[in-house]
């Protein structure tokens, strides 16, 4: 084999739920609506020169953690507090060990590959599946617009009759129930400002859906599959040239994901303990580090849309505000903004393949993180991004997520 490749991953849900009462699993508050799994690889005769600089920091940090020789240094070490406010709540080990993290990646240039999955959207991908959807239509533009709808509003009593589907009849209950749900949304936000895109969005998942008819009855437990995993590896590596035979995988002891890394035509698949293994390890710190970095961006108060709790009553919700991230993402001191820079290089510049981040049509999470690497990359120096006022960065910011956001809807 040519190439060793290691896979671990994070906020898994090996089940997407839904409780009677509308509650789904994939949004309690401690878990993710992304699926993040990471792989890193390299040829098998530069391994070493990754493993040893790795095992040396891995040692300095445990020590610096207090972990027992048993204990794992995981991402897990570091607390969700640590990252509230992304680089800026960073207590100042947890600063260090990112800093030197970065420098090793930034120095050895593995080959980097991120998964990062919407559960809500492979929940409904997994539900509609069993209709028929209009031919005239951009199956991926529906999705994403329905998923986007699904996780702004999190409407509990739709999602509380999805879960209650058990033939033709109950799920076309459910579709004329959405339908409702919609046009009651887009009724009651027409007269917003901001919601005009999101209107038009709207009023088209609408139309689709009167021309919608479930044929299947569905069950509300569904498995989550790994197949966009080891598809978004596969598209990678043919874009670099280098052939699935010439390849060994190592995975995180999982038996699922195992299961779907068989299907592929990669050279060898192993299972390995990420107790014995410092390179899964590593693969566990570069997923655990976007996932948490998405789930801070998802949570911030400040940006988060409020769910609504009474849909006969919409008006009387805060939707008119503008929804900004807070100001404490950019109050950076010069090592902070410094870090932030050495993580594009790593993760923007030099994984600047097309297949390095897979995501489905929902990718506003994922879209969100990156964006905020490139948004404070764009200025030149610490100088000229501290001579902007913390309220301007959340103006400006917004607009660069957006103006993203809207390629990337573009291009589905």
């Amino acid at each position: 084999m040519n190439y060793v490749f290691y896979f671990d991953e994070t906020f898994h849900d090996k089940k997407i739920t839904i409780k009677p009462n509308g509650t789904i699993n994939a949004l309690l508050k401690d878990k993710n609506n992304c699926y993040v799994g990471a792989f890193w690889g390299c040829r098998q005769e530069k391994l070493r020169e990754v493993i040893e600089p790795l095992t040396a920091l891995e040692k300095e940090y445990k020590k610096a953690f207090t972990l027992s020789d048993i204990q794992e240094f995981k991402s897990t070490t570091f607390s969700p507090k640590d990252f509230r406010y992304g680089l800026c709540s960073f207590s100042q080990l947890t600063l260090r060990y990112y800093e030197d993290l970065f420098q090793l990646l930034l120095k050895e240039k593995p080959i980097i590959q991120i998964n990062i999955v919407s559960k809500i959207e492979w929940m409904l991908r997994s539900v509609f599946i069993h209709a028929k959807l209009p031919q005239w239509i951009n199956t991926n533009a529906f999705f994403y617009s329905l998923t986007k709808f699904f996780i702004v509003y999190q409407p509990k009593e739709v999602f509380a009759q999805m879960a209650d589907v058990c033939d033709i009849e109950s799920a076309e209950q459910f579709r004329l129930h959405l339908i409702q749900i919609i046009d009651i949304v887009v009724g009651e936000t027409k007269h917003i400002p901001r919601k005009q895109e999101e209107i038009k969005a709207l009023s088209y998942l609408s139309v689709i859906l009167e021309d919608t008819v479930f044929e299947t009855a569905f069950e509300s437990k569904i498995d989550f599959i790994y197949l966009p995993n080891f598809e978004g590896l596969c598209n990678l590596l043919n874009e670099k040239n280098i052939n699935l035979k010439d390849l060994k995988i190592v995975i995180d002891r999982e038996e699922e994901t195992y299961k779907t890394a068989q299907q592929f035509q990669f050279g060898k698949v192993k299972q390995a303990d990420s107790k014995n293994s410092i390179q899964i390890r590593l693969a566990d710190h570069l997923c655990g580090f976007v996932g948490k970095m998405i789930k801070a961006i998802t949570d911030d108060l400040s940006q988060k849309e409020e769910r609504i709790t009474d849909y006969n009553h919409i008006n009387k919700e805060a939707l008119v505000d503008k929804r900004l991230l807070s100001k404490k993402w950019f109050d950076l001191d010069e090592r902070r903004y410094s870090l932030y820079q050495l993580i594009y290089q790593v993760l923007v510049v030099n994984c600047e393949a097309y297949w390095a981040t897979m995501t489905m049509s929902y990718s506003d999470q994922a879209t969100s993180f990156y964006s905020l690497l490139r948004y404070i990359n764009s200025y030149e120096d610490y100088t000229q991004f501290k001579a902007v006022e913390l309220s301007a960065h959340t103006e400006y910011f917004n607009t660069c997520c957006l103006e993203e956001m809207n390629r990337a809807y573009s291009e589905l």
